[in-house]
């Protein structure tokens, strides 16, 4: 069963901490994720005791985000994580932390177009509805044509929803065709984000 499929009333309380990418220290990631919590980062006792203590008299879901910039694993996530509370943590990382008792769920890419000539299979592709979503509004005029290259190109880059988030983003100044030609010759294309959005975001290097 789903954490969303509980009633209300049985769902932990989620809370978000956004790590990031960047040189800090293991005090200053602390610092964060209890402050992610809505801990007082005064209380009593070391930071990883206001992490356990939070974890334990609370029912909450923990959720680290980009936590694989700051490997090797902190000593404070394995020493501050008490896996008989009743509290989970879900942390998002390219790689295996390395935590006693971890499990990891390995998420597929999404699904591409079985064909770029079917218009109506082309659209109804996870991967391209991602693009569709991220793409600029009025960037593109989705003629048959445009729909089949845009199905080439999220095949192009193996429904990764990363790189497809920077591509269509690329939409106001690129046409998928010319977007694949560009991919065609380097990867650069893709480290070329809006400024806007997070570092993280902004290239799949």
């Amino acid at each position: 069963m789903r954490i969303h499929d509980l009633p209300a009333h049985d769902r932990p309380r989620e809370r978000l901490a956004r790590l990031g990418p960047g040189a800090l220290s293991d005090a200053e990631l602390l610092a964060l994720v209890v402050d992610a919590l809505g801990a007082a980062s005064d209380a009593a006792g070391s930071g990883v005791m206001v992490l356990r203590q939070v974890l334990c008299t609370r029912r909450l879901l923990l959720v680290l985000d980009n936590v694989d910039h700051h490997l090797p694993n902190p000593d404070w996530l394995a020493d501050g994580i008490d896996r008989t509370c009743g509290s989970r943590v879900l942390v998002t990382s390219r790689r295996p932390l390395g935590v006693a008792g971890e499990q990891c769920v390995l998420l597929d890419p999404l699904d591409v177009p079985a064909t770029a000539n079917a218009p109506q299979t082309v659209v109804d592709s996870a991967a391209v509805q991602l693009f569709l979503r991220r793409a600029p509004l009025g960037s593109i005029e989705l003629s048959d044509r445009v729909l089949a290259d845009i199905g080439r190109l999220v095949t192009m880059l193996d429904g990764n929803p990363l790189a497809i988030e920077i591509a269509a983003a690329q939409m106001d100044f690129n046409t998928p065709a010319e977007l694949m030609h560009l991919l065609d010759h380097s990867l650069e294309a893709l480290d070329q984000g809006p400024a806007d959005l997070e570092p993280r975001h902004r290239s799949i290097s």
